[in-house]
């Protein structure tokens, strides 16, 4: 019985947390290898500029939340797939790798400071905001990205196919060439 927790602690400067099943993973910070099975949650309290949360290559159900304050943790959870996961805000970016499989990533996260990258990983991937408190706006750029806007808050997503919950879409076609479709002659 009881709750088997790992914290982790320090100064680096990137820091890995690969899910590799329901209550197993490692965290790679600086090179430096961590195996753990048969834990419940993952806290991280390391300094770093960059940080990765990389799930299964499962069909995952991850939610992105975290707490009402600018720097309070993120908290990168599952539906039971892996070991949920509270990470301390890296100074520039936290990346969400949702790997292999058709996943589904319920974005629910209100404030925030550092840089946010989603990337759906293999399979299709949709990214739902029908949970947040507050409404969000989506960009779906032609080379296959997106970013979700919220207020004066933005995160880039990259290999996802569907977008559910959004209260505004505009879709970035290309940009015309100036040479064809621009100005004329002055």
């Amino acid at each position: 019985g009881g709750s088997e927790t790992i914290g982790i602690a320090g100064s680096f400067q990137e820091g890995t947390f690969t899910a590799t099943g329901p209550d197993s993973g490692t965290a790679m910070l600086d090179g430096d290898r961590i195996h753990y099975a048969g834990l419940e949650p993952v806290t991280d309290t390391t300094s770093a500029p960059i940080k990765t949360v990389n799930a299964t290559l499962l069909d995952d159900v991850i939610t992105v939340d975290g707490g009402l304050g600018l720097t309070d943790p993120i908290t990168v959870n599952s539906g039971g797939t892996f070991e949920n996961h509270t990470i301390s805000q890296p100074d520039e970016l936290l990346y969400i790798n949702a790997d292999d499989g058709d996943d589904t990533i319920n974005f629910n996260l209100l404030i925030w400071e550092t840089g946010l990258l989603i990337d759906g990983g293999g399979g299709t991937d949709t990214i739902d905001v029908t949970g947040r408190a507050v409404g969000m706006s989506l960009i779906q750029f032609a080379d296959g990205s997106a970013a979700l806007l919220g207020g004066t808050d933005y995160v880039l997503v990259r290999n996802a196919e569907n977008f559910t919950g959004f209260e505004a879409t505009l879709t970035e076609t290309g940009i015309p060439s100036w040479l064809e479709q621009g100005p004329g002659a002055i």
